[in-house]
């Protein structure tokens, strides 16, 4: 924008006609203009020179900055007359004000332009292209308006509605919007304005939601504005969730209500929001660590009580193993002696009868020894994964091989799946270690392990099939210097409006009197503490991929 200084303020200053013809030829066009708004500073109509055909803002006289830049922290950098146009006008400057002025040099008539804050005003207004001294081409686009009605209205305060407006809408924390009944903004903060990232908030003008939030946060707004302009009743103290173009999350509370004019007709809608996304994230940590300490607590007295047990069990277990060996070997040796003593017999020493039953007796007892040491030893590989998965909780990080984790899980939790699916691991062979916390690790993958389990339960029951199992397969791989683990099912999936919510603590799409919603929940937490990223892929119906990426080195 020229630079135009400030003439002296005087009351006895005479109004001039705009753009007057200063004659000179030798002097330049810029400085020509400068003498013409000089004369135009103090003029009691608006006054406002643009760059022709580009439109930029050269400049504003008093009258014009008073009204259209309200606010002293507006800049007019990079400004143009369609900054000051109103939705309604700007169809018909496009389409009869511009090509009257290429074709005639001026245009006159009745029209609304708008302040820098979004404010309207009807103007009765002159556009003309003057030449300006002994300029010989159309360099100027010269604006004269005239206000039609009153602009003021002044209480006993000694400030208009519309100063009292603007203080509020610059000064206000809160995002403080209205929007025409097409939910488009007609005004906005300036608060809102850099929630938006906008530099100045006119610039919202004519935009919707849509220009800044995903479409899983527009639309609901969007339907929510038109339910107010139906049933002109407010929505108040609304808690919104607003995820942004560019993959980030806002939380706001916000009250919604119906915009009237004069008639009593709804005419859109207006709005005031308060930023709380940092009292919900405080929120939500207090929640994960509420959570976090109740399964502390729980892992603890469960781990604690399970290790009692493993120690009673594995003792006598043990001892029966040894025992099973020694007769084992010692039925061995007995059959040697018996195979002797035959044949040093005579052939009529024992009778035909007895003899045929310890024949049985010598192929049957062999059988059921071995069988006894499979299952045995089946125990004991059993409380021997226990007695790992069981391993008290520790703050410390050490090497784990996932793919042994697991199988430990998998032996240990036999009797929550084997009912309700087929469970298949398609391991990689050698997969590095990665630095975790044995005991966290191994209930994240028990909860995973639930979840799906569950998961094909619910589609059992929602497809009234029983006795039919499903299927859960377990994945790893090397992937960008870390381990991922995969786990589907074919259980129900999880439905959409429930996708961004699935890891919150004590949510559940399940019966909540029976599932706490806390197991995703613990997963996100484990996988976050070992600096790990986890996603889902997910089908109505058809079931859920969960995978995880876990770092092979942590960051310092």
């Amino acid at each position: 924008m020229t630079a135009i200084p400030e003439s002296p303020t005087s009351p006895t200053s005479p109004a001039p006609a705009v753009a007057p013809f200063i004659a000179h030829d030798k002097i330049g066009e810029e400085l020509r203009l400068q003498l013409v708004c000089t004369l135009c500073d103090d003029a009691p109509t608006m006054v406002a020179f643009f760059r022709w055909p580009t439109l930029e803002l050269a400049y504003l006289n008093r009258s014009a900055r008073h009204c259209f830049i309200p606010t002293q922290s507006t800049a007019l950098d990079n400004v143009t007359l369609l900054d000051f146009v109103s939705l309604k006008f700007f169809k018909q400057l496009q389409r009869e004000v511009i090509p009257t002025i290429h074709a005639e040099a001026k245009w006159e008539g009745t029209c609304e332009l708008r302040d820098t804050s979004g404010g309207e005003h009807t103007v009765r207004a002159n556009l003309t292209t003057p030449l300006l001294g002994g300029a010989t081409s159309k360099t100027w686009l010269c604006l004269e308006a005239q206000h039609l009605g009153q602009t003021r209205s002044r209480g006993d305060t000694g400030f208009s509605d519309r100063e009292l407006l603007l203080a509020l809408l610059e000064g206000s924390r809160d995002h403080i919007y209205f929007k025409d009944r097409a939910s488009r903004f007609l005004r906005i903060s300036r608060a809102q304005a850099e929630h938006f990232g906008l530099s100045r908030p006119e610039e919202a003008i004519g935009k919707t939601d849509f220009d800044f939030f995903a479409t899983q946060h527009a639309n609901p707004a969007f339907q929510a504005e038109q339910k107010i302009i139906r049933t002109q009743r407010p929505l108040l103290n609304l808690v919104e969730k607003e995820k942004h173009e560019d993959g980030h999350v806002t939380w706001v509370s916000t009250s919604k209500f119906p915009l009237f004019d004069r008639d009593g007709q709804v005419i859109g809608t207006f709005g005031i929001s308060r930023d709380i996304t940092a009292q919900k994230h405080a929120e939500e940590a207090r929640r994960e660590l509420e959570v976090q300490l109740q399964l502390a607590q729980r892992r603890d007295a469960s781990s604690n009580l399970f290790c009692g047990i493993v120690k009673e069990i594995s003792h006598p277990t043990q001892t029966i193993l040894d025992q099973t060996h020694f007769l084992k070997g010692a039925f061995a040796r007995i059959i040697a002696a018996l195979n002797h003593y035959r044949a040093i017999a005579p052939a009529d020493a024992t009778p035909p009868m007895r003899l045929a039953d310890l024949e049985e007796l010598l192929g049957d007892v062999p059988a059921a020894l071995e069988k006894s040491i499979s299952n045995l030893e089946r125990v004991n590989q059993i409380i021997g994964s226990a007695r790992e998965f069981s391993q008290p909780a520790s703050d410390g990080f050490s090497p784990v091989d996932l793919n042994h984790a697991i199988h430990v899980v998998l032996a240990v939790s036999g009797q929550e799946w084997k009912y309700a699916a087929t469970v298949t691991t398609d391991l990689a062979p050698g997969l590095p270690q990665v630095p975790a916390q044995p005991h966290a690790l191994n209930q994240a993958l028990l909860c995973l392990l639930i979840n799906a389990c569950e998961a094909i339960s619910e589609s059992q029951k929602a497809r009234g099939v029983h006795g039919e199992k499903g299927q859960i397969i377990f994945k790893t791989a090397v992937e960008a210097e870390g381990v991922t683990l995969e786990v589907s099912d074919t259980g129900c999936g999880i439905p959409p409006e429930a996708s961004d919510h699935i890891f919150e603590p004590g949510f559940t799409t399940k019966n909540a009197k029976l599932h706490a919603g806390h197991g995703l929940a613990l997963v996100r937490n484990v996988v976050t503490q070992h600096q790990g990223r986890i996603e889902f892929h997910t089908k109505l119906g058809q079931g859920t991929h969960f995978k995880l990426w876990l770092p092979l080195a942590r960051a310092a």
